[in-house]
């Protein structure tokens, strides 16, 4: 990891449009049952790049059925 990476802040948010196949790429168990489903996206850097997403269902009293993916290059970013 670089240093420019280490002052970047991590952006997980709702994705647009355009990028809803990162969604049903990074996540096809979630996206095969999407209704009730939340999604983000994960980003880091500039120019941002996809880092990881994740899937939950939330019914106002409990988050549940969390899915996530993290790009298997970003795994073990930042560990020793």
């Amino acid at each position: 990891m670089t240093t420019l990476e280490l002052a970047t802040a991590l952006v997980v948010r709702e994705p647009i449009e355009p990028e809803l196949p990162l969604c049903r790429m990074l996540l096809p168990e979630a996206c095969s049952n999407p209704v009730g489903r939340h999604f983000r996206l994960a980003f880091l850097g500039e120019p941002e790049k996809i880092v990881g997403a994740v899937s939950y269902r939330d019914d106002g009293a409990a988050v549940g059925g969390v899915r996530v993916h993290v790009v298997p290059l970003r795994r073990y970013a930042g560990t020793t």
